[in-house]
């Protein structure tokens, strides 16, 4: 778009030149010479518009938001670089746009998910020697504030606006993850990079490493991410067997744990009759020294029993009544 704008107002300026030095042409000409020519109809006015807006459009630069531009003087590279927004530039100074969006390079054991179109998992040897395949993406970008420092010191190897950031990539931060990945997953166990607390912690350790590592070429690393964890068919099926084992184990461990739980509580409900029984027959044996050392309990507890009648007894000739007055 801003081509087409920069072609009509050039289209514009050299209409109106053309306009000026014709009208020049036909003023000198005599009456006859100007018989049958038509003077061009455009004031002078409207081509120092037109060349006022080149001018300035020759000195303002518009810088887009996902860019970063670094100025070319005659002296050499400017060391700030133009942000987004508008800026002037005298003429005789160049621009270079740089990228300062976020990329991502992919490392994955799928053909179809990779910037290399083939199995590209990074093969790392654990704590235990056993090869795993990391598939990981890296989220990174160029530092804006040293944008000419990378300009001035990659090229762009295929002559394409992209070409300069592939070479990153390719000889960057591939090789950078490379090394890194190797290095940490070197202190884990196969179980611990496969999953679990630990994987995170190796995300996190990767990113740390890998970020002081990018810092020196001037590029920012925003994020590691582990995607997945690859294993040879025949160890991977050897891990979910390990794995299926030990939550047997733990599952017979619950199990075991209960069935101890229930053994203690039944010998504490054990131990609580005893208890019970043996305080009974405390009571019982306080209460029959108590009646032996004092006869007239019994009398009291029956009293405390009687409901006031009389009692009778059936088929004698004389009528029984028990004499409890002796006991008081």
């Amino acid at each position: 778009m801003n081509f087409i704008i920069n072609l009509i107002l050039w289209l514009i300026m050299l209409y109106g030149i053309v306009v000026v030095i014709w009208n020049l042409i036909y003023k000198k000409m005599s009456p006859d010479e100007q018989r049958g020519k038509v003077k061009l109809p455009f004031k002078p006015i409207y081509l120092f518009i037109v060349i006022g807006v080149i001018v300035l459009k020759s000195i303002i630069t518009i810088v887009p938001g996902q860019e970063v531009y670094v100025v070319q003087t005659p002296w050499g590279i400017n060391d700030k670089p133009l942000h987004s927004g508008w800026s002037i530039i005298p003429p005789w100074n160049k621009t270079f746009p740089m990228d300062k969006t976020v990329w991502v390079y992919t490392f994955s054991d799928k053909k179809w998910e990779g910037q290399v179109k083939e199995a590209d998992a990074i093969w790392a040897p654990t704590r235990d020697g056993i090869k795993i395949g990391i598939d990981v993406s890296i989220n990174w970008r160029i530092d804006p504030e040293q944008a000419p420092y990378i300009y001035q010191n990659v090229s762009e190897a295929d002559g394409t606006d992209e070409g300069r950031y592939k070479w990153i990539e390719a000889n960057l931060i591939r090789a950078k993850t490379v090394s890194v990945i190797s290095l940490i997953v070197g202190r884990y166990s196969p179980i611990e990079v496969y999953g679990g607390e630990k994987r995170q912690e190796i995300q996190d350790k990767v990113y740390e490493m890998l970020k002081d590592e990018l810092a020196v070429y001037k590029l920012i690393l925003d994020n590691v991410n582990i995607r997945e964890v690859n294993y040879f068919p025949d160890y991977d099926n050897a891990i979910k067997q390990k794995k299926l084992a030990e939550q047997q184990v733990l599952t017979l461990e619950q199990v075991t744990r209960q069935k101890e739980e229930q053994v203690k509580q039944a010998e504490l409900d054990k131990q609580m009759t005893i208890t019970k029984a043996e305080a009974e027959a405390k009571s019982l044996q306080i209460q029959g020294q108590s009646i032996s050392d004092n006869p007239k309990v019994i009398a009291l507890k029956w009293i405390e029993k009687w409901n006031g009648d009389v009692p009778k007894i059936m088929g004698g000739s004389s009528n029984f009544l028990m004499d409890i007055s002796k006991y008081f």
